[in-house]
């Protein structure tokens, strides 16, 4: 099977357990760096510590990823990247107040394991961050693929949330015209984002 073919078939998350695959990791982590990057600074760190811990979090990845099965039933990625990046922000927390992991576990066992110690709002936070990112690069990847009035169809519909009839009358086109181009990409995105994480609900 031809290798372009083949990319098609196999997530992002796939892909980077080929550790020669340098195109896959590049679009791994232009879709996570910053993401995650952004979310260790909200935490109150200097940029400094923020690099440091990110460096963790993408080493214990490329370390871990080839252990990591997505199955809906046990948990998404995004889940699993949470916790990796909780046990690192841990861990730098745990060293500056000088008090050592639970003996007999690693961080990211013993916070997976206290499900009760995640902040609700920390977790909702993430989970629209991480959306938010996942969209943006799936817009940025797509976009040049459809004329510019179905994009704009689609961004006024599901973006700016205008009514189809608004939508129709500003671009010249019919209403039906307008969902019509809402969901062919709105297909398109969906396909993209569950080529690069596995998941299907990572979008809308």
């Amino acid at each position: 099977m031809p290798e372009d073919n083949m990319r098609t078939r196999q997530t992002l998350l796939l892909r980077i357990r080929d550790e020669g695959d340098a195109r896959a990791w590049a679009e791994f982590m232009d879709l996570y760096g910053a993401f995650v990057f952004n979310f260790c600074r909200k935490q109150g760190l200097q940029q400094a510590d923020v690099e440091d811990i990110v460096q963790e979090v993408f080493r214990a990845v490329a370390k871990s990823i080839h252990g990591f099965a997505y199955d809906p039933t046990q948990g998404t990625f995004r889940a699993w990247l949470f916790r990796v990046v909780r046990s690192k922000l841990a861990n730098h927390f745990n060293k500056q107040k000088r008090q050592p992991a639970t003996p007999g576990e690693t961080q990211l066992e013993y916070l997976a394991e206290r499900e009760s110690d995640v902040n609700p709002a920390e977790a909702a936070d993430w989970e629209l961050a991480y959306k938010r990112r996942v969209f943006q690069w799936a817009t940025e990847r797509v976009q040049s693929e459809f004329k510019d009035t179905t994009w704009q169809a689609f961004w006024m519909s599901a973006v700016e949330e205008k009514a189809p009839q608004t939508i129709a009358e500003e671009l010249g086109i019919s209403t039906g015209a307008v969902y019509i181009a809402k969901s062919r990409v709105v297909a398109r995105l969906r396909k993209e984002v569950e080529s690069a994480t596995g998941e299907l609900d990572a979008l809308f």
